[in-house]
Formats: C-alpha cells, structure tokens, sequence
C-alpha cells in the first residue's frame, strides 16, 4: 500500500509541503523507455510551463522538494545579487555613478556564480544595461559598448527605453546591436551525466542534452541544466565566432532521489498505487503525472491528475503527437490546458465552479478525510471483545467441568452452601454418562478458551497498529491542507472570470 512513504512525509521538512497562495501541483514525467527520455523533458517542460501559466497553481519546485531545503550558498548570492542590483540603480538614478558601476559590477559577479538558480535573466540584463549607461555618461563609449554587447549577447532582442537612459547611451546601445547583427555565431555543445536533462541557454529552453546549439551570437552566455531529481546546474561559457564550446555538467543528486526514482519506476511499470503515494510523498495538493512513449515520430503521451490529499485520480486523458510537427509543442500545451488545466473537461472529479462549469479546484476547504486504514483499525480493535467473550465463558466452564469432574463438584458447594453435587472421576464412573461428557467437554473448553485469548491478543494488536498508521496517515492530510490552503471563494471567482490563459 502506498502509505508506506507516510514515515517519510512525517520526518520531511516543511520543504516538502511548501505554502502557496495557489493550488499546489506537482509536474512529473515518465519515460516509458530510453528512447523516450527525450520527448519526456519535452513533454514535462511544457507542462510545467502550462500549469506556470495559471494564477491559480503553485508548480512544486522538485529540487527543493527532494532536497529538503533551498541551497543556501545559491540563494545568498542570488540575494545578494538583487540587493547590488538596487544599490547601483538608486545610485545610477543619483547620479553618482561611480558607485553605481561599483555596485552594478558586484551584481555582475554575483548573479554569474549562482546561474543554476537563475531561470530569468531579466535582472543580469537589467545591471548591464545599467552598467552600459554609466559608462556612456561618463564619457567610456568604449567600456559602455562592451557592456552593451554582453546584455545583447544575452537577449537580442533587448532594447533600451525609458527617459532614465541618456541619447548618448541609446546611440552607443543601438551601434553595439548593429555590430552585434554581424557578427557569425558560434556553437555550444552540452553534454550532461545524467543524460536527458533540460537545457536552458540565456533563460530559454532549447531542448535536452546532449545537445548542439549553433545560432549563438559571440560573447557570454549563460548555461543553466535541469533534471527532475537532480540539483540545478549553471555555468557561463564564452563563445567566440566560428568556434565550438563544450559544456560538460554532472548533476548533483538530491537527498530524496531513491524514492523519487522508485515511484517513477513503478509509474513506469503500470503500477496504479504509485501516483497516489508520489503525491502523498511530495506533499502537493494535485500531482500532473505524465507517461511518455516514442515510437518513431509519434510520442503517446498518457496523463493522469491525482488529489493528493485522497489519492484519487481526478483526470485522465491520453494523446498521440507527432514530434516533427512545427505544433508540436503548442499541441501539447493545448491538451494539458483543455483535458487537466482548466474548468470542464475529465472525470467528474472535480466540483462546479461558478461559471457552472467543472472545475478540478475545489470551491471550499477540503474536510479532510478519514483514512480507511484508521476506520479498519478500529473495527478490528472493537472485534477483540467477540474472542474476549468466547474466552471466557470457554474458561468457566472448564473450570466448572473439572470442579464437577475431578473434584465431585467440592468448590462449587462452598460457593452454594449445597452438598456436593459432582460426579466420580474414572475410572470409577466409565460408564456414567455425566462424567463422560465433563471428560469430552472440559479438554474442549480448555483449548478452546487458550486459542481465543491468542486471537483476542492478536486482534487487539492488529487493530492498535492499524490505528497508529491511520493517525499518521490522517495527520499528514492535515498538513497538506494546512500546508497548501485553499484560496478563498473570491480569488476562485477571480481566476475564474479572468479566464485559462
């Protein structure tokens, strides 16, 4: 039964069951075999993006799930980073430039040595484009149009607006994007241990390793590698003009992968307990669970949402896309957003939203159920008196049997004040009825009372664990409630009239 991870929920961190003003979700998926390792992290990414997409969900950070805590190191430096960044920007908006460049450099650096944590390059580009400015109004052309060429480097299509950029930053901005246009490209190879992991260059998701990208415009760039499982990978890698670089990464393992991996494995192996015990083990509210085979150009993908809190499957759909198709990727996020995402569609499951439609969110608290392991429990505990009873009428019998028998009933007449009413033992009385009868009868009862106190003892232990795990089972449903609450009636209808996007 899948409630043998609960142990493992119960020492968990609150890592596992991180608070969220959305609807927790979990995004897996599962590789049928090796060659659908491939079209899984395609599938997976998509997926993810999809449920991102929604104000309703809170997409379960995995790496974090599975390790328990956010790594420290990287979100010093991250944090450090944004807390530059603000610096050299009031000083910019000051005008004091000189500690601004000091600032924004510091925020350079900072935001370089955490790149496995940064999924947006939004704030390195900012600093630049910043630095590129200070310089400008300092006099450096040559300092800005290099800063300039490493924001451009970074996204192509950046532009500088706003009256906080001078005309003679937006000059030097514009000719370092014409010398940048051209430039030929150069090439990134990325090579991961293990394979199959999502490669985001620059902030963007270009497919998964080992992979070749050749349309990188020189200069640097920033390398981040992610695998469901694994601890994020990042690194910044400098690309010359008709040049190749390699990037070779070796992912770190998480605490938790075993088990992680151990319910993949079954999943993979059709075992039908496995999603509700990885949603009980991750501590989400819903768990997006897709199954991925390739067969040739065609990818059969089969997805299921759980409730994490009862197990139950709430939504089951399955599809086949072609992977070739220029829509493949839309394609896919149009099934997951018609058949899992969003009001309508799927099993009945779900309750009724206000625009009347099915909705896989619940429009009120969940009350937490009561474990049927719990209920069981204490059903057999209460059936410990049914061997309790037999016991002991068994034994006052066979204790009234042998006073009656072996004793010519001697205690029963102290009990009663009457003369003693037994019969003779044998072999005096072999042929009175009577004490055949005590003879048959009181080696019965005695056994008979032995074995139930056994099954009595039995039973009452039985029912007693069956209580124990149903409490601990009923108080991580708790938690997850607890951990993940539901959003009020008004932020459902918000997100409901606001529409899927």
């Amino acid at each position: 039964m899948w409630w043998f991870a609960l142990p493992l929920i119960a020492c968990a961190p609150a890592a596992f069951g991180q608070a969220s003003d959305g609807v927790s979700v979990a995004v897996v998926a599962v590789a049928k075999d090796s060659p659908s390792q491939v079209p899984a992290v395609v599938v997976g990414k998509v997926a993810r993006d999809s449920y991102r997409r929604s104000p309703r969900y809170a997409v379960l950070d995995l790496e974090v799930a599975l390790e328990g805590q956010t790594n420290a190191t990287r979100a010093q430096r991250l944090q450090a980073a944004e807390d530059a960044l603000e610096r050299g920007q009031a000083a910019y908006d000051a005008f004091e430039l000189d500690p601004a460049l000091e600032a924004l450099a510091e925020a350079i650096v900072a935001y370089e040595q955490s790149v496995a944590g940064l999924d947006d390059v939004a704030p390195l580009i900012e600093a630049f484009m910043l630095q590129g400015a200070a310089f400008a109004l300092k006099g450096e052309e040559e300092n800005a149009t290099a800063a300039f060429k490493r924001a451009l480097a970074l996204d192509e299509a950046a532009t500088m607006e706003g009256s906080a950029f001078p005309e003679t930053a937006k000059a030097l901005f514009e000719k370092a994007r014409t010398e940048v246009q051209q430039m030929s490209t150069g090439t990134v190879t990325v090579y991961s241990a293990p394979a199959a992991a999502e490669v985001y260059i620059d902030g963007r998701f270009r497919g998964s390793a080992p992979l070749t990208v050749d349309d990188l415009r020189s200069g640097r760039h920033v390398v981040r590698i992610l695998r469901d499982g694994y601890q994020p990978f990042g690194e910044t890698v400098d690309v010359a003009e008709k040049r190749e670089e390699t990037v070779q990464a070796t992912l770190r393992p998480t605490k938790s992968l075993s088990e992680f991996e151990g319910f993949q494995s079954r999943i993979k192996n059709d075992d039908e307990r496995a999603p509700a015990g990885l949603a009980a083990f991750l501590k989400v509210e819903q768990l997006f669970v897709l199954v991925v085979e390739a067969n040739g150009d065609n990818v059969q993908v089969t997805g299921k949402l759980i409730d994490g809190v009862t197990g139950q499957e709430v939504a089951g759909a399955n599809k086949t896309f072609v992977a070739t198709s220029a829509r493949y990727r839309v394609e896919v996020e149009n099934w997951v957003a018609e058949n899992f995402r969003k009001e309508g569609g799927g099993k009945s499951g779900g309750t009724t939203g206000n625009n009347g439609n099915e909705s896989f969110l619940p429009d009120k608290p969940v009350e937490p159920p009561t474990p049927g392991i719990l209920i069981a429990g204490w059903v057999i505990a209460g059936l410990t008196v049914v061997p309790v009873l037999v016991a002991i009428v068994s034994g006052v019998y066979a204790l009234y049997a042998y006073d009656t028998y072996a004793l010519q009933g001697r205690y029963l007449a102290q009990i009663t004040g009457e003369p003693p009413q037994g019969v003779p033992d044998q072999p005096t009385a072999v042929n009175d009825p009577n004490a055949q009868f005590l003879f048959a009868t009181l080696g019965i009862s005695s056994i008979l009372s032995d074995v139930m106190w056994v099954v009595a003892a039995a039973t009452l232990t039985t029912g007693i664990t069956l209580i124990v795990i149903g409490l601990n089972q009923k108080a991580e449903i708790d938690d997850v409630l607890a951990a993940t609450p539901i959003p009020a009636d008004s932020a459902l209808a918000a997100a409901f009239d606001g529409g899927v996007e």
